[in-house]
């Protein structure tokens, strides 16, 4: 299973996570164990899984974004990490249509970022 994958069922998970079956469950275990994240069910906790479907989707998502970024026309000069007008700019949240609305909106845009 690929990351995408993974990533959708834990959304899916998300959805109906105060119903999770037993199955469900020893899914979220064994995964947890392959993405290397601790997991203690604690006795008395109603919301374990749910906390940790949220930290496996957070820990997933992360290892998405370099393969969405992947096609990109556009790079980050320097490996630079900026906030401009409140978005993030580095290199793994740089999407053409972030680096097209930089273009329009802040005119000193070539000192962060240009085409590949």
């Amino acid at each position: 299973m690929n990351y995408q994958e993974i990533y959708d069922e834990l959304k899916a998970l998300q959805n109906r996570a105060f119903n999770l079956s037993k199955n469900d469950k020893d899914y979220v275990k064994q995964l947890s164990k392959d993405l290397n994240i601790e997991f203690v069910v604690r006795g008395n906790c109603k919301n374990c899984y749910n906390d940790q479907l949220i930290i496996l989707a957070i820990h997933v998502k992360k290892l998405l974004l370099p393969f969405e970024n992947k096609n990109c026309k556009y790079e980050v000069i320097g490996g630079k990490n900026v906030l401009i007008k409140g978005r993030v700019i580095n290199e793994e949240t740089i999407t053409d249509e972030l680096a097209e609305w930089l273009i329009r909106v802040f005119k000193n845009h070539a000192k962060y970022i240009k085409l590949k």
